[in-house]
């Protein structure tokens, strides 16, 4: 018969040889250290990814297009959160509503509220690269923001990467908005940001519908947008040879 002692010594023995309690030790270890790493890169290179964003702003507005930079901890409203921000500036659409009222009369001139390219920082760790659409009262149909990248470290924030976030900010710009004739292209552009951002956010299991529902709309509108577009061309290409046979 065991005696308490040796039960005791039993189990001692076995809580010891639970080795994976210390691995599962070691991920929590690594969590905080990536959030360690997480804010001290981004502090040290938050100037420089401002920095490019002011570069093309400047390049942007000498060329037609209005937008402005932002960063939130000039008007801090939280704490542990921080984002840098390109953001299309407000146009009037050029409609207006009037309403009548007893004693005043009222005039809503509609705008277009631009558009915003936002990296966002959190405490937690999460580095993101999203985009929002513009708003306005001229249009009834619902946007969404997209996801275009996503990290822990601000080092992978390069200067090529933040120009290519807002050539698909331009696209998505044009895509949603009322003051544009959206062009195949940034239709194009639009549906595989949207596919992509699949990837990026429907990666856990509980999501499963979510993640085939949605990737199926995108990449099938993509798919047939592609095949019409070849289509097209193939079309275009034997009119020419009949024309000159």
């Amino acid at each position: 018969m065991l005696t308490p002692k040796v039960i005791i010594m039993e189990i001692s023995s076995r809580v010891y040889k639970m080795k994976w309690i210390k691995q599962y030790s070691k991920e929590f270890e690594r969590d905080a250290l990536r959030k360690l790493i997480s804010k001290v890169n981004w502090k040290h290179f938050k100037p420089s990814i401002k920095a490019s964003l002011i570069g093309i702003a400047e390049e942007l507005n000498k060329n037609g297009i209005e937008v402005s930079v932002y960063d939130q901890q000039d008007e801090p409203d939280g704490f542990g959160f921080d984002s840098l921000s390109l953001q299309f500036n407000s146009k009037f659409t050029g409609n207006m509503r009037q309403v009548i009222e007893t004693d005043k009369i009222t005039f809503n001139h509609h705008m277009q509220s631009g558009g915003v390219l936002s990296i966002t920082y959190s405490a937690v760790g999460h580095i993101n690269i999203l985009v929002e659409p513009p708003k306005t009262e001229d249009s009834v149909a619902v946007h969404s923001y997209l996801i275009l990248y996503q990290t822990y470290d601000a080092k992978n924030i390069t200067s090529k990467r933040i120009e290519k976030s807002v050539k698909n900010f331009i696209h998505y710009q044009r895509y949603s908005g009322v003051l544009y004739r959206k062009t195949f292209k940034d239709r194009w552009v639009v549906r595989w940001l949207k596919a992509k951002m699949y990837f990026i956010q429907y990666l856990e299991p509980k999501k499963k519908f979510i993640r085939y529902s949605a990737l199926y709309i995108p990449l099938i509108s993509m798919i047939v947008a592609t095949i019409a577009a070849v289509a097209s061309l193939i079309a275009v290409y034997l009119t020419y040879l009949s024309l000159n046979h």
